[in-house]
């Protein structure tokens, strides 16, 4: 079989598939929604309902022997143009096994498919030679919030969502690194955006991960009561429960943000009751009090200068060596210290 080697991301393969074909796939990694997404695909692309039963194989390697899936390999198909083969958890066979399929690719039948599902690549000969002749992916999990920041911005463009860069930050530090969990949360947004299919910080909020919020929240309000000691005290138990540094940051960027835009209306003298009715839609009506007092907290000078203390940790986290627990508390001390009048 003539080489075509050619690695395709997981948010590539639908593109791929619309436009081109192959004799041989090669799956592998540790992620399995992305290997059962990319499957669907696949038996979408190469079968219907009418040859499904006839022309497609699905099997475990501890099921059939080399042999067995080499016949299936040479069979013809009885009504579709192609004939779908799929073996999952290859990398059970043995090294002569692998051999003998990595030879079987000099003579491969090309009115056959053949789908490989591994948990793991190979470094050896035969393994090499099969992806040398496949169209392959890596099915990773996210490694970190990154990497989920940018699924949920693929995932939300491909079903007509329009989710704003805050909100994928928020969601991205609040999801366990699980794309199967993440798919669920983000079905769950979905319905709650309803026909405008728009989501806000504030559905993310409203709809995942309700108890790192609740915690966050408690660290908002101690900071913008200026209370030093319970500022640290539930920055501590925070910290202690490995919470990420940047969604601390994410959540207290957002909360000086609204009191921001608070306290210019305040010295715009706009009245408080006009401030909330009118100004605060994303805040719920029982605690926009709360933040106009907050707000009243702070000048905008030091506002300012807190956004300058957020950016630096935020820097310094993706950037130094040092601790991240250690620059958190680096930068809520410098936040509830925070004076302009010196």
């Amino acid at each position: 079989m003539k080489s075509k080697s050619k690695q395709i991301n997981f948010n590539e393969f639908p593109k791929f598939l619309k436009t081109d074909s192959a004799n041989s796939y090669f799956i592998f990694g540790e992620d399995n929604y992305q290997k059962d997404i990319i499957l669907r695909q696949i038996i979408k692309k190469y079968t219907n309902s009418e040859s499904r039963d006839y022309d497609f194989v699905s099997c475990y390697a501890d099921e059939i022997s080399m042999t067995g899936l080499i016949e299936e390999l040479d069979q013809p198909p009885f009504f579709a143009s192609k004939r779908l083969i799929m073996i999952r958890d290859f990398e059970k066979y043995d090294l002569k096994s692998k051999n003998r399929l990595a030879d079987y690719y000099d003579r491969f039948n090309l009115s056959s498919v053949l789908v490989i599902i591994s948990e793991k690549t190979e470094t050896t000969k035969a393994v090499k030679k099969i992806q040398n002749h496949s169209i392959w992916t890596n099915c990773r999990k996210p490694y970190n919030s990154s990497d989920m920041a940018t699924w949920i911005r693929n995932q939300a463009r491909e079903n007509n969502l329009r989710i704003d860069s805050s909100a994928i930050s928020i969601f991205a530090e609040l999801i366990e690194l699980d794309y199967m969990i993440a798919a669920n949360e983000l079905e769950k947004l979905a319905i709650f955006a309803s026909q405008n299919r728009t989501i806000s910080s504030e559905d993310v909020i409203e709809c995942v991960g309700q108890s790192r919020i609740n915690t966050i929240f408690e660290l908002q309000n101690s900071l913008g009561e200026r209370n030093v000691q319970k500022t640290l005290q539930i920055a501590g138990n925070i910290l202690s429960n490995d919470e990420s540094g940047v969604f601390i940051i994410v959540m207290l960027t957002r909360f000086f943000l609204i009191l921001w835009k608070i306290r210019i209306l305040l010295e715009k003298n706009y009245s408080e009751n006009t401030i909330s009715e009118q100004y605060l839609p994303a805040i719920h009506r029982m605690f926009r009090n709360n933040y106009i007092r907050y707000a009243k907290n702070y000048r905008l000078k030091e506002i300012r200068k807190i956004f300058s203390f957020l950016l630096n940790a935020d820097c310094e986290i993706k950037t130094s060596s040092i601790k991240e627990t250690v620059l958190i508390e680096m930068m809520l001390f410098n936040i509830l210290r925070v004076n302009t009048k010196a």
